[in-house]
């Protein structure tokens, strides 16, 4: 049974939180005991107390949706990562890019597809950040470089 979005987003926010804290440790040459452990409780606990800034746009396109779902499944498999395997028939894609300041950001992007008649398709892209602070609107960001791509098929 597949998981629940929120629940998807919360889990591949604190994994890629965690890529981070362990590549900022590597640069800095910190030797911490236990640091794989360290890590992942620090991304768990500052994800939990981070507020998820969410951002979203509908975008309507002269593609076949099969089409734009393999635009799709090319675009995150070079720009960041699949997260998880679509079931058979459908039009939903979830990745994971960087964004933000330096791209230092985890941004979890859904791309769901619909509305398709005549060779045109509709498209609600919704982008998930953990944002601290100072907020560095890496959702919006996200959503724009994903837009970006698509706005080449505009309808």
């Amino acid at each position: 049974m597949p998981e629940d979005r929120e629940r998807l987003v919360d889990r591949l926010l604190i994994e890629e939180l965690g890529q981070v804290m362990k590549t900022g440790m590597n640069l800095s040459g910190t030797k911490i005991p236990f640091s794989k452990t360290a890590t992942g409780f620090g991304a768990k606990l500052g994800a939990k107390m981070s507020k998820t800034d969410v951002a979203e746009r509908e975008m309507r396109l002269k593609t076949e949706p099969k089409d734009l779902l393999l635009k799709l499944y090319a675009w995150f498999a070079k720009n960041g990562r699949l997260a998880e395997e679509a079931e058979e028939g459908s039009m939903r894609v979830t990745g994971v890019i960087r964004a933000g300041l330096m791209n230092m950001s985890p941004v979890v992007l859904c791309g769901e597809i619909g509305d398709a008649d005549e060779g045109r398709c509709g498209v609600h892209i919704t982008g998930f950040a953990k944002e601290g602070l100072i907020s560095q609107h890496a959702a919006e960001k996200g959503v724009a470089k994903l837009a970006e791509l698509l706005g080449m098929l505009k309808a």
